[in-house]
Parts: C-alpha cells; structure tokens; sequence
C-alpha cells in the first residue's frame, strides 16, 4: 500500500490504472512519451502513485521494474476498455484503485491521495478531479475497487465507450491545477510552466564543487557555495538594487557589475567571468535588436535551458549553461519583470547549485480570484484576516506597484478565493 502526502490513512490507494495508449490525434506525438520539465508524461503519473501496485495500459514501453504492461483488446478500443483491461491485470486485493492518463504533466501524489481522502470521506464509488475550468478529469479519480468491477460488468463490451458511462452524475469532484495535455498548444504551455521551468533547473544545473570547510569537533567539513552572482544591468537600473537583495535573500553572495554597453563584445565579456558562478543580466532578452544576450549565448555554444515562462507579468526569463562558464540567468528589462522573474528562479538555481534540499512551498490563502486562465506573479499584501490580496493588474515599467507590498504570490490560472498559492518572497 502506499501512502500519498498526507498522513490520514483514509488517503492511501493499493493500485493504479495507468491509461497509456499514446494516439495523441490531436497532439500528432505519441502523449505518454512526450517531455515535460525533463519527465516523460508516463513518469508523471507512475511518480504519483509509487509504491502501488501498478499496470500500464498500452502499447509496449519502458517501465521500472514491477510496474506492469498489459494492452486493451482491440489495441486503441477507447479509454473504457483501457481501464477495464487494467483492471484485469491488477491483484483481486486491491481495494482502492487510481486511475488516471498519462497525459497529465502536473499529477502528484497530494493530487492522487487528495481523492482517495474525498472517495473515503464520501463513501462514494468514485471521487473525480476537475481542472480550473470546471471540466471533469474522468482519467485523474480513485475508485472503490468493488464499485469498478460492479461499474464495468454492468457495461458490457466496454469497446469504443467513454468512461462518464459508469460515473454517476453525483460523484464528488475535487478541484485541482492540474490539467492534461491534448494539443500542441498544450505541450507548450506546459513546458513553460512555472512547475516545468523549475524543475528543469533542478535537473539541469550543474552543482558547485565542494571544498574544504572548518573542522567542527576534530571532523573536518565540505562546503558548497554561497553561489557567487555577478549581477549587470543593460538597460533601466531601477531593479538592480532590489534584484541584488532578492538573491542575496536566497543565499547567493551578489557583486554588482558595470551597465552592459549594448554591444556584442560587452555581452561576450560579461559572460567569461572566472569570479562568478551565476552572470545575471537585466534586460536585452528579448529577440531582433534587444537579443544581444542570445547572440553572446549562441556565440559562446551555450545551451538553453530556459527560454521563457508561461507567468505575467516577468516571464521574459532565460537560463542558460555556458561550456567551462557560469550560469546565466537573463531577467526582464522592465523592472518589476525583473524582480518577479528573480523571486520566481533565484531560489531554485541557488538550491540547485548548491545541492541543498528544495525548501517546501510556502503556501497562502488567495483573498482576490484570478480570473486569467494564465499564472501570474503579483506583490500581495495580507488582508488581517488570513488571507492575502492582489491586485488586478501591475505595472512593470517601475517598481511603484512592489511598494508597502510585503510578498510577491504566484497564483495559478482561474485561482478562487480561498485556494492555496505558494509565497515567492
């Protein structure tokens, strides 16, 4: 049995349907194997239920030792037949059953034990997720495993059906961010989500050598960092100050550079600093005449790690290696863009390279709903009640809307009153 996040037992599942038939019509790819944040779809989903006992529904794949293959029939005979032969593949045992599509960057286990706990709080056969929108995840539920087979037998020849056949329209639903990927347009988004971005650094980034620290009790210690940042602004300098406090907040030890003249030969210098572990550079992001830090990058064969993220405002960000050379993080010209885009990634790449643990989220309670069906950062402030406002729209020519604010919130798309949404700084 596995238990997910949280400690009550009531939200624990003991095995796992994983719809993994790949058509992808309308993605043109084959979904489950599709990269997201340097994870395949297919591991999202097997992540989110680890330690269940698990079987994979679809054409052959690599899978971890355990985990179980097993193929609808006739191969691509629809999500409902999908389940119905993973459900044969399972142990009779099995008393509480996820079953969800590998089509879902996101997933987690606090998604899949949030509806275990619901199913259980319920009694109902099944507890379903719903995505911001409001639309029905009938491949992201927990099920009672007696009501599957009950549900299943009752159907038939389960061949080309869709699986709200044998959900009840009174089946309690969970609101959750996740969301599933169908189109290019998803995949895309997806890659460039805040969650994907973050975790691509934390794959990505090279960690610093240790080296030798004081002697503590007769032992002698290793050290890594602090990551040393050489920090230039190349256009407005308005942020510099209060990006250098961002970072030294997180850790990093922050020297700051001379303005960026806007010529190649000043980008190139900027970058082959031997007494810097991160170059941080505001502004010239952008393409055409504003790329002057892509061109430095593409002349130094740097590899990009980040190139932009699906957040407003401050979203023009990149992240990238430079062979034998630091990281650099290029931020936004306009100065609250830079701000936000260093509250967003300063913390994961310092984490990152020095090897430390990734501190948990620091989560809040949202006291204005966010009506853009995209993330945005917002400088909030409490509202003495327990929760946290936001305002409905932020200027990012200056900083004017960062000040008397005392915390910079990400807030998922379509947020409502009430949800929980992590504190940046």
């Amino acid at each position: 049995m596995t238990s997910t996040d949280h400690d009550d037992p009531a939200a624990r599942i003991d095995a796992a349907i994983i719809v993994a038939g790949g058509e992808g019509r309308r993605l043109g790819l084959d979904k489950p194997e599709q990269t997201v944040g340097g994870r395949r779809l297919l591991d999202a989903a097997l992540d989110a239920v680890a330690g269940a006992a698990v079987v994979v529904v679809g054409p052959p794949r690599t899978v971890p030792p355990g985990v179980l293959l097993t193929r609808e029939s006739p191969g691509g005979a629809g999500p409902l037949a999908a389940v119905a032969a993973g459900l044969d593949a399972l142990p009779a045992a099995a008393r509480t059953i996820a079953v969800l599509a590998a089509d879902l960057p996101e997933v987690d286990r606090g998604t899949v034990g949030a509806l275990a706990a619901l199913r259980a709080r319920t009694g109902a056969p099944v507890a379903l997720a719903e995505d911001p929108a409001g639309r029905i995840q009938y491949l992201l539920a927990v099920w009672d495993a007696r009501a599957l087979r009950s549900a299943l037998a009752g159907v038939g020849d389960p061949t080309g059906r869709p699986l709200r056949t044998i959900v009840g329209a009174d089946a309690p639903r969970l609101r959750s961010a996740v969301t599933d990927v169908d189109t290019p347009e998803d995949l895309r988004i997806a890659r460039h989500s805040p969650a994907a971005v973050r975790r691509t650094l934390r794959r990505a980034l090279p960690v610093l050598p240790a080296r030798p620290g004081p002697t503590v009790d007769g032992a002698r210690t290793l050290l890594r960092g602090p990551v040393r940042v050489a920090l230039h602004p190349s256009g407005d300098e308005t942020a510099a100050g209060p990006v250098a406090a961002l970072l030294a907040g997180v850790g990093a030890h922050v020297a700051r550079g001379p303005h960026l003249a806007d010529t190649p030969e000043a980008f190139a210098a900027a970058l082959r600093q031997d007494e810097a572990d991160v170059v941080a550079i505001i502004g010239a992001t952008g393409r055409g005449a504003a790329g002057r830090l892509r061109e430095a990058l593409a002349e130094a064969g740097a590899t990009l790690l980040v190139d932009g993220v699906d957040v407003r405002p401050g979203g023009s960000i990149l992240v990238a290696t430079v062979p034998g050379g630091a990281v650099v993080l290029g931020l936004g010209g306009d100065p609250m863009a830079a701000l936000l885009g260093t509250a967003l990634l300063g913390r994961p790449v310092c984490e990152t390279m020095t090897g430390a643990v990734s501190r948990p989220e620091d989560l809040v309670s949202l006291a204005d709903p966010n009506p853009d069906p995209r993330w945005r950062m917002l400088p909030a402030e409490p509202d003495g009640a327990g929760r946290w406002h936001v305002p409905g729209s932020v200027a990012t020519g200056h900083l004017r809307g960062a000040v008397d604010h005392r915390a910079i919130l990400l807030v998922p798309p379509l947020a409502r009153t009430g949800d929980l949404v992590e504190r940046l700084a």
